[in-house]
């Protein structure tokens, strides 16, 4: 072979209990994205979701929120501020910071 390690079965999750609730399970913040890579921050997002987090925000440049949020309707979205490129701006470090520490 060429070195190349087959995965042949994957990591089965613990059974969640009956009277949990997604606050139970952790939270992750994505921070993805800029304009023409919505699809970055939705496939990001959702790998959270599979990996087992409870909750998942994804913090996005405020122009592709929308796209975003159409993506998948478990994620939850967080606008921030972008360039006149459609990239995170500067001023974002701010809200990252904060949103980071919950």
């Amino acid at each position: 072979m060429d070195g190349t390690t087959l995965v042949e079965t994957l990591p089965v999750l613990p059974r969640r209990r009956g009277d949990c609730h997604k606050g139970d399970f952790g939270g992750v913040l994505v921070v993805a994205g800029s304009r023409g890579m919505a699809g970055a921050a939705i496939l990001t997002g959702l790998a959270a979701l599979r990996a087992g987090a409870g909750l998942v925000r994804v913090g996005v440049p405020e122009g592709i929120l929308s796209v975003v949020a159409m993506g998948h309707p478990c994620l939850m979205t967080l606008p921030l501020p972008q360039d006149h490129h459609g990239r995170l701006g500067l001023t974002a470090l701010d809200t990252i910071a904060e949103e980071a520490g919950r």
